[in-house]
């Protein structure tokens, strides 16, 4: 059987971020997690959003000194409703929903609520391992 995506997912721990955290908090924690996406949930932890580097460059974009990452909320920049798979994904797959949306991202749930990211990086570090065995 093949790799999972839960083996080679960011964990959502550390770059989750409530949907009305104020958007100088979110820049910092993409700082302070070295993450250039979070994952954007409700009071009850359910996936409503991703930012990643681009939404912020899109910002930048409409106005250098940006109003919206000054004083506005996640609400304000996120990406609503990304794509998302199932930890148990196989890895093949994941890299093939990727590939056919042009995703750059794809959040990873568990039962109910978002607990990874897969990122490129997961999908070389697969590739890696899997293509190119030591």
């Amino acid at each position: 059987m093949g790799k999972q995506v839960k083996e080679y997912m960011q964990d959502a721990s550390g770059i989750t971020v409530n949907v009305d955290m104020l958007m100088i908090e979110v820049l910092k924690k993409m700082i302070e997690q070295k993450s250039p996406v979070v994952v954007v949930t409700d009071a009850v932890r359910t996936l409503e959003g991703i930012i990643t580097g681009s939404d912020v460059i899109r910002e930048l974009e409409k106005d250098v000194d940006s109003s919206v990452l000054r004083d506005g909320v996640a609400k304000h920049v996120m990406t609503p409703r990304p794509f998302f798979v199932a930890g148990d994904t196989l890895m093949i797959d994941a890299v093939d929903k990727m590939f056919r949306m042009r995703l750059h991202y794809l959040v990873v749930t568990g039962e109910y609520e978002p607990v990874g990211i897969l990122t490129q990086l997961g999908v070389v570090k697969w590739w890696l391992e899997e293509y190119l065995p030591t």
